[in-house]
């Protein structure tokens, strides 16, 4: 939550950058912020406006830490009084799934045979296997991510690639 006392020309800006995405937050304009009267210590605020942003997308990160950095972007001293609380990052690594079998549009779930189970392929007949991204609850695009798979021993792609895409594309 990012909040600001008074709502002055020279509001709290707050630059938020991710490796794709610059992205400036400011309260007393965002559309999805609320507002309230604040009396604080003898200090009467005409209003705090306040709110829960989330980037615009994702940003791919190969460590096991990530760097936050927030600068107030007024340089006066009107309208520079700002917090931040529960600043959180969030894993939204989209969920790869793997299915041997044929592709059944009407099953939501898109079960079929099971990957680990080899039996349920026979030996040189042709089969369908079906990669399935599913993506956060965030929805947000994932620029630049990528997955990789190996067929198990003795599997081989044969025939032309059919690619089917459910949902929004971004």
């Amino acid at each position: 939550m990012i909040a600001k006392g008074g709502s002055y020309a020279e509001a709290l800006g707050v630059n938020y950058f991710t490796v794709t995405d610059p992205f400036l937050i400011n309260p007393c304009s965002d559309p999805g912020s609320t507002r309230s009267l604040v009396d604080y210590r003898g200090w009467s605020f005409r209003d705090v406006a306040a709110g829960s942003y989330v980037a615009h997308v994702a940003f791919l990160n190969e460590g096991d830490t990530v760097d936050v950095i927030v600068r107030n972007r007024t340089a006066s001293g009107r309208g520079n009084d700002g917090a931040i609380n529960n600043l959180r990052v969030f894993n939204v690594t989209p969920q790869l799934d793997i299915q041997f079998g044929e592709w059944n549009a009407t099953d939501p779930k898109h079960e079929g045979g099971d990957p680990s189970d080899r039996e349920t392929l026979e030996f040189g007949q042709p089969s369908t296997i079906t990669y399935t991204i599913t993506n956060r609850d965030d929805h947000g695009s994932k620029y630049g991510w990528t997955f990789d798979n190996s067929l198990p021993e003795d599997l081989r792609f044969v025939g032309a690639l059919v690619l089917r895409r459910h949902g929004k594309q971004g």
